[in-house]
């Protein structure tokens, strides 16, 4: 099958923000979800009306903060061309953000890296590395222009800030407070895996307070696209014409099930769950929930899933799989519990999840032990995952749900194992 399906190109590599700060290619590719919509105009409307401009945003490696970033940038950006593409993406408050976006900006970005911040700023301002005089020159550019400065992974600064006293973190603090008074002259953001007291866990009571004290200058946002709008990434993200015309049964079982659990459009739900072929509903919704995971942190998005070639991944079944045959088989959840099994056991196994996945492999073997029928381990497998990851996934292991996998009459239910 590896000839009738493809992955579109913006989602096949993560993005570095000083390389791809002013791609056009990676502002083509992006796809605007609501939910950067709603930070995009909380932000500007936070700058407009109350002077705040520094925030960092939070999320999950994959989440699309890098994307996010050159996305912003364009709409801030004095290139009209590129302007107009990234406005055009907006859907539901193009004209709202077009107004509170104002003049255009001078943008400049930094990944960060385990050195003291001062290091990395000198070398894009071409100044020393003091404090004083990278904060002086940033208030000159402010003065020609409106400039927007962007930190990814500005967590490594953080995390050396931790281990090294020498590193100055109290440098965010004199820029976020920059940021907060130039009237929106300047917009500050740093991106982050995770909150940012979580990475002065290993000091001191009173080094904490001053850290959260340095929070208390930004205004922080999630950046996490989730249920309806990760469903969708991932239909767009593939690129096939062999997806069905329809809404299958399958897909709309799914989605009747996690209608039960969510606040979704059923049919528009369906539909992507449809467009997410040759995925089956129930893996297109278990990918997100995975990503999310300790476990999903290890340079596993759900979207370096979709390209990569491990064993019992996407692209292994689509090599392994003979369209002439088997043009409507599916990826199912069983063989994702096998991608997981080959690939990061080790890691699960160092998580929260521990306990329920060492369950589910004894299960598992017992299955094979037993000589149960491969269709009643496969359910079996599917049945631990949604186990696993039910709290974000919104799929119960109905009846409905799992004859949409497998016959009833394939499986032994009366195995003890169930």
């Amino acid at each position: 099958m590896k000839n009738l399906v493809t992955i579109a190109d913006g989602f096949k590599r993560s993005i570095n923000l000083s390389e791809d700060f002013s791609d056009i290619d990676v502002l083509k590719g992006y796809i605007c979800a609501p939910s950067t919509e709603h930070v995009v105009t909380s932000m500007m409307t936070h700058v407009k009306e109350t002077g705040q401009a520094s925030f960092t945003w939070t999320g999950p490696y994959g989440s699309g903060k890098s994307s996010l970033a050159v996305f912003f940038s364009a709409l801030c950006s004095k290139d009209k061309d590129i302007r107009n593409i990234a406005l055009n993406k907006l859907s539901q408050n193009k004209t709202e953000i077009e107004s509170l976006l104002n003049e255009p900006r001078k943008g400049f970005a930094i990944v960060g890296s385990p050195v003291n911040p001062l290091d990395d700023f000198s070398k894009k301002l071409g100044t020393s590395n003091d404090a004083t005089e990278i904060l002086n020159k940033l208030t000159k550019l402010s003065q020609k222009s409106n400039i927007l400065i962007f930190i990814d992974e500005m967590g490594k600064y953080l995390e050396s800030a931790s281990k090294n006293s020498d590193v100055d973190v109290y440098f965010f603090q004199q820029l976020a407070e920059l940021a907060n008074r130039s009237k929106g002259k300047v917009i500050f953001i740093g991106v982050l895996h995770q909150a940012f007291a979580d990475y002065s866990r290993t000091l001191s009571s009173t080094a904490r307070d001053e850290w959260t004290k340095i929070q208390g200058r930004f205004i922080d946002f999630s950046i996490n696209t989730a249920g309806e709008e990760q469903i969708n990434l991932i239909s767009r993200a593939i690129i096939s014409n062999s997806k069905p015309a329809d809404i299958t049964p399958e897909a709309k079982t799914i989605a009747q099930t996690i209608a039960q659990n969510k606040p979704i459009q059923e049919e528009p739900f369906s539909r992507s769950l449809t467009e997410c072929w040759p995925l089956h509903p129930v893996t297109a919704c278990l990918l997100g929930p995975a990503s999310k995971k300790r476990f999903g942190q290890n340079q596993r998005s759900v979207f370096s899933f979709l390209s990569s070639a491990e064993p019992h991944g996407l692209q292994w079944f689509l090599n392994m799989t003979d369209a002439s045959s088997n043009k409507n088989e599916l990826y199912k959840p069983a063989l994702f519990w096998d991608y997981l099994s080959s690939n990061l056991e080790s890691s699960i196994l160092a998580s929260s999840d521990s306990k329920i996945w060492t369950l589910s492999v004894d299960g598992v073997d017992k299955c094979s032990v037993n000589g149960l029928s491969k269709a009643t381990t496969d359910i079996f497998k599917t049945i631990s995952l949604i186990e696993v990851f039910k709290s974000s996934s919104g799929l119960e292991a109905t009846k409905s749900l799992l004859t949409s996998l497998h016959s009833t009459e394939d499986v032994d239910m009366s195995s003890p194992q169930f």
